[in-house]
């Protein structure tokens, strides 16, 4: 009896680091804009033109250099984006750190000033639309179910504590919870969500 219970532990543990691991993954692939098996910084100014097109608002110099700081606040660890597989075991590391809730409030604030494509201080559904329509979710149910998802308070808009709070558990997270929502409707059962 014992084993089995240490077998259902073992194998509770390792769907849970699957499903985390995929969720990474899953968010490696989406920002790789271009398909070329890399995250690199032309593929979030790419992923930026296309959100602010999608938002209405011209692409600024001042646009670019958010998704340029907000690229390299994710992705400055040396080789990060060079794999997914380099990805996800730097997510993992980082988040072995003491005070990794902390810093990744302050990493989540520059992709909020991404998002925030009027400025307003707040995520209109519209700026979130916009936003994860050039990761290749565009069903209005996906864009709606994702939103929700991270409108905790339900007031239909999404604060930087909200987006920073979803963004963090998005990859945290190692069990299935709401925030898994966080780009856009996820479907554990969907890998083709994981390609672009």
């Amino acid at each position: 009896m014992g084993n089995t219970c240490m077998k259902d532990i073992s194998s509770s543990r390792n769907a849970d680091t699957e499903f985390h691991k995929a969720k990474i993954l899953r968010a490696y692939h989406m920002a790789d804009i271009d398909g070329d098996g890399k995250v690199l910084e032309n593929d979030f100014v790419t992923w930026g033109k296309m959100a602010s097109e999608k938002a209405k608002v011209e692409f600024t110099d001042e646009r670019k250099k958010l998704w340029l700081t907000a690229y390299q606040a994710y992705y400055s660890a040396e080789g990060t984006s060079e794999s997914p597989e380099k990805h996800y075991q730097n997510i993992c590391a980082f988040l072995e750190v003491e005070n990794s809730k902390e810093i990744a409030t302050q990493i989540n604030a520059s992709l909020f000033a991404c998002i925030d494509a009027d400025g307003s201080g707040d995520i209109s559904i519209n700026e979130y639309r916009a936003f994860i329509y050039p990761l290749g979710i565009t069903s209005e149910e996906d864009v709606q179910f994702g939103f929700n998802a991270i409108d905790k308070n339900k007031d239909g808009v999404l604060s930087k504590e909200e987006v920073g709070e979803a963004c963090y558990r998005y990859y945290y997270d190692k069990k299935d919870t709401p925030f898994k929502h966080f780009y856009g409707k996820y479907d554990n059962t969907n890998t083709t969500q994981e390609e672009k």
